[in-house]
């Protein structure tokens, strides 16, 4: 059986969701995609995902929120904030489920080695 780890990502903007969709299927990995929280909710209720990648400024509910009642869903799925913001900060909330600096990634991606690295480490844990 070929297992491949499979990755939800969250993102409003079109091309910024495809390119990180094609350079994550560079590495092999089974990759699903959602424009907004709602909808990646939805999705996570029929699918089982290893890592969710998302945006923190999405239409509806924010990054912060989905990732919270996605925690609640499954304590097991594990994130990585997609942000175009480097002011961004954890919230209080975020670290209380583990969520740390090192599950941050900024736009654009400056290192992909340091990226797929973040993703593979997160992946084993």
């Amino acid at each position: 059986m070929n297992f491949k780890n499979k990755i939800l990502i969250i993102e409003d903007d079109f091309i910024v969701r495809t390119s990180l969709v094609m350079l994550l299927e560079t590495y092999d990995y089974d990759i699903s995609e959602s424009d907004s929280g709602e909808s990646a909710l939805e999705y996570l209720t029929e699918n089982k995902m290893h890592l969710i990648i998302t945006d923190m400024r999405l239409p509806g509910i924010s990054g912060e929120n989905f990732i919270l009642t996605a925690n609640e869903i499954d304590k097991n799925f594990k994130f990585i904030i997609y942000t175009g913001s480097h002011e961004y900060t954890l919230s209080q909330a975020l670290t209380d489920i583990g969520i740390t600096e090192q599950n941050i990634i900024h736009k654009p991606i400056q290192d992909i080695n340091h990226f797929k690295k973040t993703i593979d480490n997160l992946l084993a844990s």
